[in-house]
């Protein structure tokens, strides 16, 4: 009888520690995912941001591109700034 209390002893005692292995790697698995998680953020502001500046940059050209339109318009007309 006394047998069988130390082979179920056993059992529980790698049980444990197959738990205690899975939850070391459940928690290194979730620090991959935070990190993962992080540089994605930055990814995105950094485009986000790259966006803006382009969007910038393309508006300023046409409003360049509209005002060398009039100018050329009135010289063309004989009217100058």
């Amino acid at each position: 009888m006394r047998w069988l209390v130390l082979i179920a002893l056993e059992k529980v005692g790698g049980d444990k520690d197959a738990l205690m292995m899975s939850n070391s790697h459940l928690k290194l698995s979730l620090n991959d995912l935070k990190a993962s998680i992080f540089s994605l953020k930055e990814t995105f502001m950094f485009c986000n941001h790259r966006t803006e500046i382009l969007e910038n940059q393309t508006q300023d050209c046409l409003l360049k591109g509209g005002i060398t339109k009039q100018i050329e318009f009135s010289v063309s007309q004989g009217v100058y700034c």
